[in-house]
């Protein structure tokens, strides 16, 4: 189970983020009726 945890964080872009790195903008986007996301987070900026 461990193994399969460092596999997964291996490639997340969550968990790869490094302080002082400049990244690229982002454009995330999701619908008003999306209803796989709740409806706070559509109105928020995504922040780490």
């Amino acid at each position: 189970m461990l193994d399969m945890l460092r596999y997964l964080l291996g490639y997340s872009p969550l968990h790869n983020v490094r302080p002082g790195v400049d990244y690229p903008a982002t454009l995330v986007m999701t619908g008003e009726r999306d209803d796989r996301v709740a409806s706070k987070p559509v109105f928020l900026p995504p922040r780490r």
